[in-house]
């Protein structure tokens, strides 16, 4: 028996069995948005741009809205002009990116999660079929959010590994990664502080001399935003508020909307997902009341941290309010119903929340563990887990094919049309 050929075999298995599973599951979970799926009308802002043969480089850097999105221009003027109004290939795409996002997410944890097996991979399931991202997915001008964190994966895994390894060509590549977080999605523009967090209160590096240098980069992409963006007149001040009270109210809305998507609550009531919802709720609830009781009624010499490793709760958090807040004082026209169920906005809290989970996990199996039987404590988080996955199996399967999904789409059969309309009024 060739024992080197089964030892290099075994060694590629073990590096790569965890991700290539983690690929299966989001393709499994994810395929539904490729059908039951229409461009929609803020896509035909593009779309009669193609038609009426405008794309050129000056409306790449034209700004829509206040978002400045050159690289979502290319991609969707590609796209088209390859696949007309075939929604299949940019919803492939879409996936592909949601799976390099899902894997960096992965290898991010391993760096937060060291000697840790399964918990990187648990984490990174948890945070990859979560539906509460299923607008980002599902429609396709919204690619530009999931870019955004794309960049900021690469940005904070870089600067990671260049904390570990001090190789300098290592914190050039997150600098030059940083530059393109607010690529496409304006509230991006917050992503210096997340990175600057993690470098300080994650990774324990110089804060000030690491925040210089981000800064920099940061204040290179607001010059550009500032010709083309600014100067546009694109950044108008009629949505914007510093009211406290309503800035507040929008922040704890935006947890409560995090966390009801998080466990399957949606606006399109389905019975099996509606009542498993409910059972998830439920426990949370029930452990979040014994934790609560945990922390208070035992000395702080008596219990152990509920949370896990401080740096990460503390970033975890302060980014995640970071990023309620920049959208409570931007978006502040929109209301309440958009902090509790717009995906977009809860796209980057989602992400903070989802690493935080991974963090306490094992303190919080530990600390039950005391109270109750270990073997048990960890069958009652397996059922937890795997209802949670059923969840969102079918809710994604659901939202896919529910017909509110098709309002405000545009049939391809009138998209030639109403572009080449669209095209004609606009020259």
């Amino acid at each position: 028996m060739d024992y080197t050929k089964y030892a290099i075999i075994s060694h590629m298995l073990k590096k790569w069995l965890l991700p290539g599973l983690l690929v299966i599951l989001v393709i499994v979970f994810w395929h539904p948005v490729l059908f039951n799926n229409e461009f929609f009308y803020d896509d035909l802002d593009f779309i009669k741009v193609f038609e009426s043969g405008q794309f050129s480089l000056p409306y790449m850097f034209t700004p829509h809205n206040e978002h400045l999105m050159p690289l979502f221009k290319l991609k969707f003027f590609l796209l088209y002009k390859l696949f007309g109004a075939n929604i299949v290939p940019p919803m492939i795409l879409s996936i592909a990116l949601h799976i390099a996002i899902s894997l960096l997410f992965f290898y991010l944890c391993t760096l937060l999660f060291p000697g840790r097996k399964w918990l990187p991979f648990l984490t990174a399931v948890f945070f990859a079929v979560n539906s509460a991202y299923f607008e980002v997915l599902h429609w396709f001008i919204v690619i530009n959010t999931a870019s955004s964190l794309f960049f900021l994966l690469a940005t904070l895994i870089l600067l990671h590994r260049y904390a570990l390894d001090k190789k300098s060509w290592q914190l050039w590549l997150s600098l030059l990664a940083s530059f393109f977080i607010p690529m496409g999605f304006s509230l991006g523009l917050i992503g210096v502080a997340f990175v600057i967090l993690y470098a300080w209160l994650v990774l324990k590096l110089p804060t000030i001399k690491i925040a210089v240098k981000y800064l920099a980069v940061w204040l290179a992409f607001l010059v550009l935003y500032g010709i083309f963006v600014v100067g546009a007149g694109r950044v108008g001040g009629g949505s914007f508020t510093f009211d406290i009270l309503r800035i507040v109210q929008y922040i704890f809305f935006g947890f409560v909307g995090a966390f009801l998507k998080t466990m399957g609550f949606t606006v399109m009531v389905f019975p099996f997902s509606t009542i498993t919802a409910i059972i998830l709720t439920i426990q949370m609830l029930f452990l979040g009341y014994f934790f609560v009781l945990y922390f208070f009624l035992n000395r702080k010499e008596d219990r152990m941290p509920v949370l896990g490793e401080r740096g990460i709760v503390r970033f975890c958090l302060l980014s995640a309010l970071i990023s309620y807040a920049a959208v409570a004082v931007t978006r502040s026209s929109l209301g309440v119903d958009a902090f509790l169920s717009w995906g977009r906005y809860h796209y980057f809290p989602v992400f903070f929340l989802s690493i935080l989970a991974g963090n306490a996990i094992t303190p919080i199996y530990n600390i039950l563990s005391k109270v109750f039987n270990r073997r048990r404590v960890m069958i009652y988080f397996i059922l937890l887990f795997v209802l949670y996955l059923a969840t969102q199996l079918v809710l994604i399967r659901q939202k896919s094919f529910s017909s509110i999904r098709l309002e405000g789409a545009v049939p391809p059969a009138s998209i030639l049309s109403e572009a080449k309309n669209l095209g004609e009024a606009a020259s």
